[in-house]
């Protein structure tokens, strides 16, 4: 199962007899055990990681390049179990290793874009026996990095604050059920990172922390209290959670993790293994197990099958590329991509019930950011950045908008084109008679 953060969604209208009418297309052969893939920020290239298996095959650490359709070796005699992308930095890449087949555990991290390596774990309990299941780099903040450890006798939480140069325990003595255990899955609120879920193999059980790990409190706790979950926070509403168990199935959470739900509906099967979503495809939601892959438009309301039939049993995970035009599946038989048509953002299912101005996404931000709105009713709207002397910098919007869910950029530049300088600057949304502010930190 990909072990991942929460990365996030679209709307898919043009189906056929209820299933999804695009083809699946293998567009890279490999039959080694891929553990996860990571889009490079231009969509030009990925990397992917394998695990070492028994008795003496070992893993390795790979870019590929999908138009040359060259794939390079960046490290080898590993054991790749998570990789993840620095959001403001497309040369910091961060891999969490195990120690299958006795190769080194830990974390190593490159800032050229893989060409030299360096172990960036220390303060982390590690072992043979102990090893890192899954890493998280925080979007907004990359400097915050979180890590699950696993192994034989259990693992736990840790974070670093200076980019993986150093470590802590963020599970204090006091909080139990996330002491000893096996870190499945961490996945962040991506307009709020200090809010993260955990799910622990050891238990069955989901952790929830609203500030960034500094105290817990348990979110699910399912009857059966074993195995993990794959869990995705919803990004175009935050208060909607999803958790797959390859067991028992998938479940939801409308209140941020208060309650959960089983998501009853006979043609996903009892076998769900994953959950993904993306940040620019709102409504959403695509599940998958060995030989399923379900896709709702609705946030889990209604779902409709993506022709699974067309790959080999076992489908082992499903990705989004970075910019939400493509998934990309993996098999016993290698990589399959699957082009996913433009999203409808006038679509009732992609609106909002209220107005709403998101948080910037990356923020800190350094060369561009995005920023999504919802509005409920058409409005004469503006969209104005404001400097911490309130004075105006960039007029991103001006105009009469129809009801619906918008996206708009901004580069760092002003209204006649120069350079903002390194500081704080605001965005303010003014929809008819709602108004809305956000802050956000633009870095040179």
């Amino acid at each position: 199962m990909l072990r991942k953060v929460a990365v996030i969604s679209y709307l898919l209208p043009f189906l056929l007899n209820g299933v999804l009418s695009q083809t699946w297309e293998l567009v890279l052969p490999f039959e080694e055990d891929i553990r996860d893939i990571q889009f490079a920020h231009d969509d030009e290239s990925l990397y992917f990681g394998t695990m070492a298996s028994f008795p003496d095959i070992y893993g390795s650490l790979y870019h590929w390049n999908i138009e040359t359709n060259e794939i390079d070796t960046l490290f080898t005699g590993i054991s790749v179990t998570s990789i993840a992308l620095d959001s403001l930095d497309a040369n910091t890449i961060c891999v969490a290793l195990s120690s299958r087949n006795g190769t080194t555990p830990g974390i190593i991290k490159s800032l050229d874009g893989g060409r030299e390596w360096a172990y960036s774990d220390s303060g982390i309990l590690l072992d043979w026996e102990t090893w890192v299941e899954v890493i998280a780099i925080d979007p907004m903040h990359p400097g915050t990095m979180y890590a699950g450890t696993a192994g034989i006798y259990g693992g736990t939480m840790w974070k670093s604050i200076n980019g993986g140069r150093a470590w802590s325990n963020i599970v204090d003595d006091e909080y139990v059920p996330l002491q000893g255990v096996n870190i499945e899955s961490i996945s962040l609120n991506l307009y709020n990172t200090n809010t993260l879920y955990v799910s622990a193999v050891t238990n069955g059980q989901i952790h929830k922390s609203v500030n960034g790990g500094a105290s817990w409190s348990l979110s699910f706790d399912p009857y059966w209290g074993s195995g993990g979950f794959d869990v995705e926070v919803v990004p175009d509403d935050t208060n909607i959670v999803f958790a797959a168990h390859q067991s028992h199935g998938l479940f939801k959470s409308m209140d941020a993790g208060e309650t959960w739900q089983e998501v009853v509906e006979e043609l996903l099967g009892q076998y769900v293994t994953g959950i993904i979503t993306h940040i620019d495809r709102p409504g959403e939601v695509i599940v998958f197990g060995p030989d399923i892959i379900f896709l709702s438009n609705t946030n889990g309301s209604t779902w409709q099958p993506i022709n699974s039939d067309q790959l080999v049993p076992n489908v082992r995970f499903i990705v989004y590329n970075h910019t939400g035009t493509s998934l990309y599946c993996h098999t016993e038989q290698g990589l399959y991509s699957y082009d996913l048509p433009a999203v409808n953002i006038d679509d009732p299912v992609n609106r909002s019930p209220d107005f709403k101005l998101h948080s910037p996404y990356p923020n800190p931000f350094n060369p561009i950011t995005t920023i999504n709105y919802d509005l409920t009713a058409n409005s004469f709207v503006t969209l104005v950045i404001y400097d911490l002397a309130g004075r105006e910098v960039r007029r991103l919007v001006s105009n009469e908008q129809v009801a619906g869910y918008y996206r708009t950029t901004w580069n760092g530049t002003r209204d006649d084109g120069n350079s903002i300088s390194t500081g704080v600057y605001f965005a303010r949304l003014q929809a008819g008679e709602y108004s809305s502010v956000v802050k956000m930190v633009y870095l040179r």
